[in-house]
């Protein structure tokens, strides 16, 4: 659980700098670790981090409402609140700007 602590925070803290693809790469890495450890505790988190990645990279537009809707799918697993909060809100925010 430790070095899945590590893997998501490092790699909001390359979104935040604008490093997508390694943050891309954590990401990837800690979804394999939930999986390998059948733990579900990050991955919405994980899956929100790789949808504001794809949003950043200018992804294609499917790829990106996927990543939401798993991202909202393991919040309501998780009774993830927050992270069901946070994407409704990127959600809303990527179609007002997706229309424009």
């Amino acid at each position: 659980m430790r070095i899945l602590t590590i893997v998501f925070f490092t790699a909001d803290f390359y979104l935040e700098n604008e490093k997508y693809d390694l943050s891309t790469q954590l990401v990837y890495l800690g979804i394999k670790l939930c999986s390998e450890q059948h733990i579900t505790y990050y991955l919405p988190r994980l899956k929100l981090l790789s949808a504001q990645n794809a949003i950043a990279q200018k992804k294609p537009k499917e790829k990106i409402l996927s990543l939401l809707a798993d991202a909202s799918a393991f919040a309501r697993i998780n009774h993830n609140e927050i992270v069901g909060l946070k994407v409704k809100a990127l959600q809303g925010k990527y179609q007002n700007e997706s229309n424009d």
